[in-house]
């Protein structure tokens, strides 16, 4: 009797993306710092997949199916599974437990108050182009404060503490697009 053996081919995570989502950039940026291998859909935001469309209750991007059938539609969502499922456990180094209060509350700022501004300003003509010079004013209030933060660190740079975290990865994105 032959020995029959049956292995399991391992389907790849499946990450929707948008080139120029900011939201987007830094989930794909968690999962290449955490060394996770995924299989990166590139959407035209005009024209959804219909695997998209049918998994996502937001129906945008990030959207990471896992190869379990699992969803996580949120960009930090998906870097707190990067950081859990990477494999040297980099929870600790980028997400410090002494500062994750503090970590969580300058992403949510960014995610919440500058995202809002940084859209009107940038997108006036969507919004009220009245209020452009009103809205670039108050992003750059929240620049200037990352600034004063990265001026008043040591020697590494870093918005909080002596090391990379999360929020740096998390805020960069939008920086670049107000840029």
């Amino acid at each position: 009797i032959k020995n029959i053996y049956f292995f399991h081919i391992m389907k790849k995570h499946i990450l929707y993306s948008f080139r120029r989502c900011p939201f987007a950039i830094r989930a794909r940026w968690a999962i290449k710092m955490c060394e996770l291998e995924v299989e990166l859909r590139e959407i035209d935001l005009k024209n959804k997949p219909t695997d998209l469309i049918k998994k996502s209750l937001s129906k945008t991007v990030p959207l990471l199916i896992l190869n379990n059938g699992d969803v996580i539609e949120e960009s930090l969502d998906i870097i707190i599974w990067a950081l859990k499922n990477s494999p040297r456990n980099y929870i600790e180094r980028y997400f410090k437990k002494n500062y994750r209060e503090i970590i969580l509350e300058i992403i949510h700022e960014n995610d919440h108050i500058f995202k809002h501004h940084l859209d009107r300003f940038k997108y006036a003509s969507r919004f009220n182009p009245n209020k452009k010079e009103y809205h670039f004013k108050n992003a750059q209030k929240f620049l200037k404060r990352l600034n004063i933060a990265l001026s008043q660190s040591n020697k590494n740079r870093w918005l909080i503490g002596d090391q990379e975290s999360i929020a740096d990865w998390c805020i960069w994105p939008f920086v670049r697009q107000f840029k």
